[in-house]
């Protein structure tokens, strides 16, 4: 049995793609699809996990070309279940493609924020918050990409401009960044002599201190690259921008606040 505060869980979301068929298994039909009478072609699996234990749980729907109103419809369902059996879900996190973010969207009545008031829980607050994972692959994506090569030297690189950023300088801040959101074990920042590899104890932490500064850099980041070409040029940041897609740079700019304000929440 858990105790009361290891039912504070994240509820984690994954849409898996499998081959359509139907397996007759333990009485039942399996591989017909929640949302239409054929066969699933993807499973949505819903997992939680506590913060303060190591215990898992994952439930699974077969769905068969799933939509943002599916998927919110199935959220809503396993968020309910979760509440019956007493658990309190701090967050939802996701991919960030069309469909999740949409559901996202549905939660917060049309205009996606970081939080909203949980729906069957309306005295706890619910945030969201995108794959870390999933995040940083898409920034090394744009690094290798070459249409968005500008970005591999960040806000610019020399001696262009005083607010310009070099390729190490734009390197060291991410590291830092997954350095802190990758952290799964409590021994690992003493063991990598790393402190941005601690858990997060407190709001003053230096992590906590970094994390703000990170989110002020890339409002900052973003604001910049919407600059004129001939004012881009004078900070020296690259012609297209120096800039990571739309789609990656706010929901990168999304998860740190959610991160930050999830932290403040916890140890307020």
């Amino acid at each position: 049995m858990l105790s009361p505060h290891e039912k504070l869980i994240c509820l984690l979301i994954d849409e898996i793609y499998v081959n359509p068929g139907l397996n007759y298994k333990g009485g039942k039909l399996l591989g017909k699809a929640e949302n239409a009478n054929q066969q699933a072609n993807t499973i949505q699996a819903f997992m939680i996990t506590t913060l303060f234990s190591k215990y898992k749980e994952i439930v699974a729907f077969p769905m068969k070309n799933q939509t943002a109103d599916d998927l919110y419809c199935q959220t809503l369902k396993v968020l309910q279940m979760l509440n019956d059996c007493k658990y309190n879900v701090l967050c939802l996190i996701s991919d960030n493609n069309r469909i999740d973010r949409n559901m996202f969207t549905q939660m917060c009545q049309g205009n996606l924020e970081n939080c909203i008031l949980n729906p069957v829980q309306p005295n706890n607050k619910l945030f969201f918050l995108f794959d870390t994972v999933h995040l940083i692959k898409s920034v090394r994506n744009s690094w290798f990409n070459e249409k968005t090569l500008g970005v591999a030297l960040a806000h610019g690189a020399g001696e262009k401009g005083k607010d310009t950023m070099g390729t190490k300088e734009f390197i060291d801040q991410f590291l830092k960044w997954w350095n802190i959101v990758n952290v799964k074990n409590s021994e690992k920042g003493k063991r990598l002599k790393n402190p941005f590899c601690d858990p997060i104890r407190s709001k003053d932490q230096m992590s906590m201190v970094f994390l703000n500064k990170f989110y002020d850099w890339l409002v900052s980041w973003n604001n910049k690259s919407a600059l004129p070409l001939e004012k881009r040029k004078e900070l020296g940041l690259p012609g297209k921008g120096g800039k990571l897609t739309k789609e990656t740079q706010f929901a990168l700019q999304f998860t740190t606040k959610s991160l930050i304000d999830i932290v403040n929440r916890i140890f307020k």
